[in-house]
């Protein structure tokens, strides 16, 4: 839904007629980004991790992944002790 709002509201700029100035604020503000969504799995359950990035060329790189606290996959690890 929000990727639905966020393509929304960058189209309705279109028709606009505000300097070019705001329109280009307004974009940033909207943040719509290209970029790949990557599965990584989780190495204990072999669960899938789903994440975005618009650098998708820097994972070979890749050595951990942070999750928020409040993400599924830290409250499972908390509760299962690992």
């Amino acid at each position: 839904q929000i990727t639905a709002m966020a393509e929304q509201l960058a189209s309705e700029l279109e028709g606009l007629d505000w300097p070019e100035g705001t329109i280009t604020m307004q974009r940033a503000w909207i943040g719509k980004s290209e970029g790949a969504e990557i599965a990584f799995e989780v190495a204990e359950t072999g669960e899938e991790l789903r994440a975005f990035t618009t650098r998708p060329d820097t994972l070979m790189g890749v050595t951990y992944v942070v999750v928020s606290p409040e993400h599924a996959v830290a409250t499972a690890a908390a509760e299962s002790g690992a």
